[in-house]
C-alpha cells in the first residue's frame, strides 16, 4: 500500500510487521555490546564511490 510519502509508507509497513503474538511478541533479542560495536565499525552503507582524477570523464 502506498501512502502520501515514502516515510509514511515505511512507517506503515513497519507497524504492520511488528509481531503482536508468538515468540517475539515481547521484543527481539538484543546483540551483545561487543557484537553491536563490531557491526557498527565494519558495516558500511553498501555503496561504492568512484572518484576520477582531474581531466578524466566518465562515459
Amino acid at each position: 500500500m502506498l501512502i502520501g510519502s515514502p516515510s509514511q509508507t515505511g512507517r506503515d509497513l513497519w507497524s504492520r510487521t511488528i509481531p503482536t503474538t508468538g515468540k517475539w511478541a515481547g521484543g527481539y533479542p538484543v546483540l551483545s555490546e561487543e557484537l553491536r560495536g563490531l557491526l557498527h565499525a565494519t558495516g558500511g552503507q553498501g555503496r561504492a564511490e568512484l572518484i576520477l582524477p582531474r581531466g578524466c570523464r566518465s562515459s
